[in-house]
């Protein structure tokens, strides 16, 4: 192990060390059966008619168990990532390796633990955690997180508050990830990594952490007093990467919010902000992709209406960036 890969690990492990046990820093006392544990927009019902012919207390109680089944979820697959993690213990070639390990151990542990603490709280009746998941989601849990994904997303969570990757790219010898900062953490980013070293990585069924290039944030401005934050992106034959942003209200990486503004940019060869076209009307446009025809190259765009009745818009836009 090489010494800039010793002194990543030994970064990781820093920033986890203002660590906050969640069952000593949240007060669990105040957990009420009389509230909505989530929004109603965010409950699976909503929106039919079935939902809204619901009391309002029987709304409010559905709301407890769907999210008591997130959380059992939760501990589930919080699970799988502590065997997997424990498992590579005996791996680790050097100290700060192992510390790493342990620091990552201990926040999913701490997490794990708040889950169960929630149901325990809620008194309400709910079947054994054990059961949250269909059979086919462990094996093929275990698949997806004891590869490469499993390793990158440990390497740029540790640097990315409310780590929410929007977009992928390839971009000459590089992949790329376009990180949403829609959430409290705000961080708009792309993730640069060694292209060969995914691709290795695919086969060896890790990722380790000098295929991080680097981590970028970046400032996308704000429309009517909305943060911009990245959609998705795609890569031109130039070298250039042409973007899509969105300025939604809320700080839910997870709930949709209105949409204030979007459009296309364009990061130059150095990976900096270097055009922008807004969009009118402002569609939430979160796919781009490009095509050559007869007539020149154009832009392919997705939206999300935020409407399960409806069909995605699909836009189309001469490339003029």
């Amino acid at each position: 192990m090489v010494n800039s890969e010793v002194s990543l690990l030994q970064q990781l492990s820093a920033n986890s060390d203002p660590y906050r046990d969640p069952l000593a820093a949240l007060d669990w006392r105040s957990l009420s059966l009389e509230h909505y544990w989530l929004p109603p927009e965010a409950l699976s019902l909503h929106g039919l008619a079935a939902f809204n012919a619901l009391s309002e207390a029987a709304k409010i109680r559905l709301s407890q168990y769907e999210m008591l089944g997130h959380a059992q979820a939760g501990v589930a697959l919080e699970r799988i990532f502590l065997e997997l993690t424990a498992s590579r213990l005996g791996e680790a070639r050097e100290s700060a390796e192992y510390a790493y390990l342990l620091h990552e151990m201990r926040e999913e542990a701490g997490h794990s633990l708040m889950f169960l603490k929630l149901g325990a709280a809620s008194g309400l009746a709910m079947p054994d955690w054990r059961a949250a998941l269909p059979r086919i989601a462990r094996p093929a849990s275990r698949a997806l997180l004891n590869g490469p994904v499993y390793w990158g997303m440990l390497v740029i969570g540790e640097d990315i508050p409310d780590l929410n990757i929007e977009g992928a790219t390839v971009a000459g010898e590089r992949l790329l990830l376009f990180q949403r900062g829609n959430g409290r953490g705000a961080v708009n980013a792309v993730v640069a990594l060694h292209l060969d070293a995914v691709l290795a990585g695919v086969g060896e069924g890790r990722l380790d952490a000098d295929a991080v290039i680097e981590t970028r944030r970046h400032d996308l401005g704000e429309v009517k007093g909305v943060r911009l934050c990245f959609s998705d992106a795609t890569a031109l034959e130039d070298g250039r990467v042409l973007f899509t942003a969105v300025a939604e209200s809320g700080e839910d990486t997870y709930l949709d919010g209105d949409c204030a503004g979007a459009g296309v940019g364009v990061l130059d060869l150095d990976g900096e902000p270097a055009g922008w076209e807004p969009l009118d009307p402002a569609y939430k446009v979160e796919g781009i992709e490009v095509h050559a025809r007869d007539e020149g190259v154009v832009i392919l765009l997705v939206a999300d209406d935020d409407d399960p009745g409806s069909p995605s818009p699909l836009l189309e836009a001469p490339l003029t960036l």
